[in-house]
């Protein structure tokens, strides 16, 4: 009965982003890294909140993110169920891994959706 939000950083003015940007150019690696970096680190971390909470719904919000989570969630396949906006499917993911297999994914681009959107997916209302 309740929500939970896993975040990368709190607006482009959180401190955090100079942090990622430094590790990554201390490791050898470019700013540019950082939505690979982020978006595989947060689809591990989503795939063990998913499986340990039995998760049936995802909102995952950045399109670049979107693509890297959802890679790492290993599905094979994404059937659209609804649309709850213009741009934003509400998906099906389909996986061998049983826990996986049906998980509701909502992949949202960065301007996609009004002030209330997660509030909508997370009670499955459509925009008006």
């Amino acid at each position: 009965g309740r929500s939970l939000i896993l975040y990368s950083a709190i607006g482009p003015g959180d401190g955090s982003i100079q942090e990622v940007q430094t590790a990554l150019l201390t490791n050898g690696q470019g700013i540019q890294d950082s939505s690979f970096v982020l978006g595989r680190e947060m689809g591990r971390m989503v795939k063990m909140l998913v499986v340990d909470f039995e998760l049936t719904r995802v909102l995952i919000a950045g399109g670049d993110t979107s693509g890297y989570v959802t890679r790492e969630l290993g599905g094979y396949a994404l059937e659209c169920i609804d649309v709850l906006v213009p741009g934003c499917p509400l998906c099906r993911m389909f996986s061998h891994e049983e826990v996986l297999d049906g998980l509701e994914l909502v992949l949202k681009g960065g301007q996609v959706g009004e002030e209330d959107f997660f509030g909508r997916v997370l009670q499955g209302n459509r925009q008006p």
